[in-house]
């Protein structure tokens, strides 16, 4: 009344201070409308609560936050907990109420079960772009390109640890059997065939060991692309034949070293978004993978291998 007396538009508030807990009352405060905003005013002490005060209205204009017909409320409680809620939800709840035509043909509309997908399979090019870096510029070897890709996105369900020691155990498998199939003096064909058999036994071993000692991460090795696996058992016997042990197990590590750097990449959520918003980006990596095949300068790891021939003699 002494606000409105000077000619203060007022009204009482009836709501809930958001703090964590359970609540069995609920909390009463003044809006005065100062200039274009309304301000939360306590009416016992005076003080003006701050711009971003915690407060929840549930009733304005004096009415009671909870009411009902024919019956007397004998105990209420409001439960009150805190939980983030994730970029990807706030825009997927603010794109699907928008009526703005890039806004309905935005990737947001997909259904969430193939949203999951989409989110990584837009990050490849980057992986590639990375790899292309990594290979050309930087000059770590690998096992070709695709492979140290789809061992990074295998990491995304066994997780970098488990997915190297996967990784390293299988090929060293695959190589005593390899080893053995040499003296077989077998075709290509049926070669390979015998070594991807054997990669999807070793996968069936992991998944039951996983299952007993209940390690998901082993579990999950059906993911990591078998075929890929495969070819490079067969490319590692080849290198410690044609260039040695110490060679081969150079180009294994640099393509494990490939594969975790990747995953750190496609797994970085900033990322995700920006490109799961923007998918037109990635003709902008495009260009730089274009821009990068023409790079015709020395590898970093050519100028360490070399240095000693530009030393005086």
């Amino acid at each position: 009344a002494l606000l409105r007396a000077t000619e203060l538009p007022a009204r009482p508030i009836e709501g809930l201070v958001l703090t964590a807990g359970v609540h069995t009352r609920t909390a009463q405060w003044i809006e005065v409308l100062t200039g274009r905003t309304w301000t939360n005013l306590n009416p016992e002490t005076g003080e003006i609560y701050p711009e971003k005060a915690p407060l929840l209205p549930l009733a304005i204009g004096g009415l009671p936050a909870v009411a009902v017909t024919g019956a007397e409320v004998s105990d209420i409680r409001w439960a009150l907990s805190r939980q983030l809620a994730s970029q990807w939800k706030l825009l997927y709840e603010r794109i699907t109420r928008s009526a703005h035509f890039l806004d309905r043909w935005s990737l947001l509309q997909l259904p969430p079960e193939f949203q999951g997908t989409f989110r990584v399979l837009l990050l490849v090019p980057i992986g590639t772009l990375i790899i292309a870096v990594l290979r050309n510029v930087v000059g770590l070897p690998t096992f070709g390109v695709f492979m140290p890709m789809l061992i990074a996105l295998a990491f995304r369900s066994t997780g970098p640890l488990y997915g190297i020691a996967i990784f390293c155990g299988v090929l060293a498998v695959g190589f005593a059997v390899r080893s053995f199939l040499d003296r077989l003096h077998l075709l290509l064909v049926p070669r390979l065939s015998v070594i991807l058999t054997l990669v999807i036994a070793c996968f069936t071993a992991l998944a039951l060991v996983g299952n007993k000692w209940g390690v998901r991460e082993l579990m999950a090795v059906g993911l990591i692309p078998f075929v890929i696996l495969t070819m490079t058992i067969e490319r590692f016997f080849i290198l410690i034949e044609e260039s040695g042990t110490r060679e081969a197990l150079i180009t294994a590590a640099g393509s494990i070293a490939v594969a975790v750097i990747t995953y750190g990449i496609i797994g970085w959520e900033t990322l995700q978004l920006t490109f799961f918003i923007y998918p037109e980006l990635i003709l902008s990596v495009a260009g730089l993978q274009v821009l990068l095949g023409r790079y015709r300068g020395y590898r970093l790891s050519e100028l360490f291998r070399f240095r000693g021939l530009g030393e005086q003699p």
